[in-house]
């Protein structure tokens, strides 16, 4: 099955399948690949790293290095901002996890405050620090802004007001 084919039939799926498929098929899927579609998959479900196996996210986290999106994508981190440090936002609704068990956050205080607030209002939304070189990822492709990040490495978190 060539990668198109798998994309095409993650398209098909429910987003709450995805994952679990890709766990079944993810060393048949070519390596330098197999990262962009997990990325993918991540971004477009509501859900969470802490919800993942962990040996799967391990093995996804290491092939993002040989992945030329992934590559992009930090280096479009790196052009749009100019700092090793950055502030990043998250915003917690009420069945949300923790920030400090989160991994996603995003450069948008906008961005952070709608997810707080989605379902029923009074969510948090926290500010917090984070240098480029501990970021995971930069997903753009849902103008989030999302900024993958391992909790442990995030700092200086407090709640805005």
């Amino acid at each position: 099955m060539e990668v198109d084919q798998f994309a095409g039939v993650f398209q098909l799926l429910d987003k709450r399948l995805k994952m679990d498929v890709l766990k079944v098929f993810f060393q048949d899927i070519p390596i330098p690949e197999r990262y962009g579609i997990f990325r993918i998959i991540y971004a477009d479900m509501e859900y969470n790293f802490i919800n993942i196996d962990q040996n799967f996210l391990i093995q996804c986290l290491h092939d993002r290095f040989k992945s030329v999106e992934h590559k992009k994508a930090i280096q479009q981190l790196k052009q749009t901002i100019h700092s090793d440090i950055i502030t990043i936002y998250r915003g917690e609704g009420r069945e949300s996890s923790p920030s400090d068990e989160a991994y996603s956050w995003t450069l948008s205080e906008t961005v952070a405050d709608y997810f707080a607030n989605r379902f029923k209002p009074k969510g948090k939304v926290y500010e917090a620090k984070v240098r480029v070189e501990d970021v995971i990822d930069y997903i753009t492709h849902r103008d989030e802004e999302e900024i993958l990040v391992t909790p442990s490495c995030v700092r200086d978190v407090k709640e805005k007001k």
